[in-house]
This record gives C-alpha cells, structure tokens and sequence, in this order.
C-alpha cells in the first residue's frame, strides 16, 4: 500500500513482489520466470524425444535429433577431446567491453545485424560469427559476422553500407 506519488513501482507491483519471492538458486525473477522454465523444459523434452527416435517424422525432425544428440553426448565430446571454451579471453573480452567499449551500442549494432539478416532470409541458412583476430596487451581485435543466404546487397550500395544515416533498398 504506497501513494503512486511516493512509490509507483512498489504502488503498482508491490503486491507481486511480496508474494513472489526471488528463489534461493536465482538472481532475479520477473513475471515470466516460470513461462520461461516450463517453456525450457517442453522445448528439451521435444528435442530428447527427437533424439531418441528411430525413426523420426520428417526431416527437420532426423536433424533436430542429430543436432541435439551429438551437443548432449558428453562422452562423445569427451572422447573426442574437445575443450570447452576457456574462459580467460572471454571474461577479458567483457571486461574491455564493460570499461573500454560500448555494450549497449555493441549490443544494438549485432541485433541490426541479426535482424536484418532474418527479415531477408525467408529460408536458407543464417549464422553468427564472432572471432578473435588478436589478444595481445594493448587489447582484443574482434570481427562479428553475419553469413545468411537472403537477397543480398546489391554491388553497387556496397561502398555506402557502413556511412551514417544510409540505407541500401
């Protein structure tokens, strides 16, 4: 019970908050947490399921599995001897990008990027890049990609893509 004058928020979700603790094992908990955990789950048992079919309804369906089986065989990848990522340039990447570089600016750069790259891909494939040229002490040299099959740009917009205020139709 606060005056929407004082408190807007606790005025307005205040009631919400009280009654939906953050859990123990979380950061933080919003209205959707739980749409978010339960679609997760359904969303992973439809992958296992696809995984673990002999034979699948479609297409689509046999690669889904395939996909999913060969991420999820950690025997597999361990015999393989693959690594995982190692965390030291990533967490330096974040670091720079925190007190040198722009990370909302950065953020919205790449969405654009991904973004126009689904609007004009109506099928095919898309794929997201990003690839460290150099680590040396001065810093990080970073190249994002987008590689998908769409329209294209034609030849001759090329030149004025990355200019201010331009656009290629």
């Amino acid at each position: 019970t606060a005056a929407p004058c004082a408190d807007f928020f606790q005025y307005a979700c205040g009631t919400w908050v009280r009654d939906n603790p953050v859990p123990a094992d979380e950061s933080v908990w919003y209205r959707f947490s739980e749409l978010d955990e339960h679609t997760l789950a359904v969303l992973r048992a439809i992958l296992a399921e696809d995984a673990a079919e002999k034979t699948p309804k479609s297409e689509d369906a046999r690669k889904v599995g395939a996909y999913y089986a060969a991420c999820m065989d950690e025997p597999g990848i361990e015999a393989k001897g693959t690594a995982p990522l190692a965390p030291e340039p990533a967490q330096r990447l974040a670091r720079q990008l925190q007190t040198l570089g722009d990370p909302t600016r950065l953020r919205q750069a790449l969405l654009n990027y991904a973004g126009n790259a689904v609007k004009f891909t109506e099928h095919g494939t898309l794929v997201l890049r990003a690839r460290l040229l150099e680590d040396s002490p001065q810093g990080l040299l970073l190249r994002f990609e987008v590689q998908d099959s769409g329209i294209g740009i034609a030849a001759e917009h090329l030149g004025h893509l990355f200019h201010a205020f331009e656009q290629a139709d």
